[in-house]
């Protein structure tokens, strides 16, 4: 599936750079209106079951949070599957051209977020925290762990990839697996080894199922700069979390 999902991109992505509204209707909508756009859903389906919710007995109604939604493949499929996910993201063209409006929502800043704590039974990402400057990284994690309730799912652009992480201009901050490891565990979240779950075209390192263990916070000082999920446009105001 994933050969046959590298051809389909190479179709149809990839022809248009930058992150405005060119991009996302040419590089994603094209591809998910095509008669064969049921295969990245299809793909987006098995993330989301496998390798976030993963051995969860009983996940039908969790409230996900999903930093750097894009355009919301993955929360339209998480609601397919009986979860009750909430995107966010900082580009307002991601967002103008989502497929799940109702449920993906305009940030300012990813690292500070309307939500009450603990909202979230689970906060996950997609090829997103490699975007993030490395100064604001620590910001966004302790934002992450005070919306969610101790569980955590990333996939990461890591450099054990090899070039495949590095051709984005926007990866500002594309690290080893072991420097994710010791920036979570700075806030108290271990990670869970998990074999043979998770599988990519870009590569299958990079997965990090992270569980909350009892730890002192990091204290993070306070930082002007934003926490973008994705280079984007002028945004908007926060949203009020939806009920």
């Amino acid at each position: 599936m994933l050969r046959f999902l590298n051809w389909l991109e190479s179709l149809y992505t990839g022809r248009v750079k930058g992150y405005g509204d060119e991009y996302f209707r040419k590089n994603h909508l094209r591809l998910l209106r095509s008669p064969l756009g049921f295969v990245p859903r299809l793909y987006h389906r098995y993330v989301a079951r496998l390798c976030m919710v993963g051995e969860a007995t009983n996940p039908r109604g969790w409230k996900i949070l999903d930093v750097g939604c894009g355009v919301g493949v993955l929360v339209s499929e998480m609601i397919r599957l009986g979860y009750d996910p909430t995107g966010i993201d900082v580009n307002e063209a991601a967002i103008r051209n989502s497929v799940a409006p109702s449920r993906c929502f305009l940030v300012e800043d990813s690292g500070r977020l309307p939500f009450a704590e603990r909202s979230f039974d689970l906060v996950v990402s997609r090829e997103v925290l490699e975007h993030i400057d490395e100064a604001a990284i620590d910001r966004c994690i302790e934002e992450w762990d005070r919306v969610g309730r101790g569980r955590m799912v990333h996939i990461i652009a890591v450099s054990e990839r090899g070039q495949s992480a590095y051709d984005d201009p926007t990866h500002v901050n594309v690290r080893p697996e072991a420097w994710w490891e010791e920036t979570f565990r700075r806030h108290g979240y271990e990670r869970r080894k998990v074999k043979g779950v998770f599988h990519s075209q870009y590569g299958s390192t990079g997965y990090f199922v992270l569980d909350k263990v009892e730890a002192p916070p990091v204290s993070v000082a306070p930082r002007s700069r934003r926490a973008s999920a994705r280079p984007g446009a002028e945004v908007m105001a926060p949203p009020s979390r939806p009920s």
